[in-house]
């Protein structure tokens, strides 16, 4: 899972930086948001959407998968408002969607810190 990824840049002791170049997708973006200092380019595009949960199987164990996609949906949300400007009515209202957004909207809600206008602002 991608939070296994995000806990290890989290707990970091060296300063990771993330850069989104182009589509910043589902995981992608979750990853995006992880970064000590979060880069993105003028055209990098981001999408944030619920889970896909590949469930099968009988009811009971579909029930079963159901309960625990819940709670890894709740660790994402308490991820992403503690990690961006989202607050969680913005959140609930985009849940059930996929939410994409350009640069500009990636900086409004706190997804990323800046857009490289210049190499050298990342060397």
């Amino acid at each position: 899972s991608v939070l296994n990824f995000i806990n290890t840049i989290k707990l970091s002791k060296t300063p990771v930086i993330t850069i989104g170049m182009g589509k910043a997708y589902s995981s992608g973006g979750l990853l995006l948001m992880a970064g000590h200092k979060r880069y993105i380019f003028q055209d990098t595009t981001f999408l944030l959407h619920d889970g896909t949960s590949g469930l099968y199987g009988s009811v009971a164990k579909l029930a079963d998968g159901f309960e625990f996609q819940q709670k890894t949906e709740k660790r994402v949300k308490e991820y992403v408002l503690s990690n961006t400007k989202i607050d969680a009515d913005l959140y609930d209202k985009n849940y059930r969607r996929d939410w994409f957004m350009n640069s500009s909207e990636m900086i409004e809600h706190g997804i990323c810190d800046f857009i490289i206008t210049d190499l050298d602002e990342i060397l």
